[in-house]
């Protein structure tokens, strides 16, 4: 958020919309498979500047085994047509290559195991949106969408996350079930959507959006 917080002015409406794990323990300060350095190093070497120190202290021992892992894989595909790579977006921003992203029919539904979310990302996303509504943006939290199957599996924690987020404030715009989507919309993770999943998805946000902006008139 803060990479991009100096691009807002008055009359723009953000989205956020995390990711769940995003919420749990140190999850958002960067874990094992070196996802925020990575995608920080390869596109935006310039915004590891923005790094919290927890974030810093937390991935700075699995950055050794980051260059190991690039090296080993420097002539595989997949780190070429990445979803973490700039090269993997059109002049808009979204993802290009949908040739490459359909349905897997393995992917692993997961189980958010934590008991709580973590307060910290929840007061530095409220303190977020705060700063930037006195400057006259529009910040709206949306629900991730998630695989069917993960989401039931994780529908205790899920449901208590909203609950924080409601008496934080800033609740999710719509209903988590809303973006609950049926495991063949998506392509490799319980995340990552096909081309299939992406437009049903951008459709419904475009709903939400201007049901939201037409309410507050």
């Amino acid at each position: 958020l803060k990479m991009y917080e100096q691009y807002f002015k008055d009359g723009d409406v953000v989205l956020i919309i995390p990711e769940y794990q995003q919420f749990t323990n140190k999850y958002a300060y960067g874990i094992e498979d070196q996802t925020l350095y990575r995608i920080l190093y390869n596109n935006y070497p310039s915004a590891l500047k923005y790094l919290t120190i927890y974030q810093s202290i937390n991935i700075v021992k699995y950055i050794p085994k980051y260059f190991q892992d690039a090296y080993a894989h420097r002539k595989l595909i997949f780190d070429t047509i990445s979803p973490y790579y700039k090269s993997s977006l059109n002049e808009y921003g979204d993802v290009s290559f949908w040739e490459y992203r359909s349905h897997k029919s393995s992917i692993p539904a997961h189980t958010i195991q934590s008991d709580c979310p973590n307060e910290d990302i929840i007061e530095i996303i409220k303190d977020f949106m705060q700063v930037q509504e006195k400057k006259g943006v529009k910040c709206i939290l949306f629900p991730s969408t998630y695989m069917s199957q993960s989401y039931e599996n994780s529908k205790l924690f899920i449901n208590t996350l909203s609950a924080v987020l409601l008496n934080n404030n800033i609740p999710f715009v719509t209903p988590t079930e809303r973006y609950k989507f049926d495991d063949s919309l998506f392509y490799d993770t319980d995340y990552h959507l096909t081309y299939e999943g992406a437009t049903l998805r951008t459709q419904m946000i475009i709903e939400d959006i201007d049901s939201i902006l037409h309410s507050n008139f």
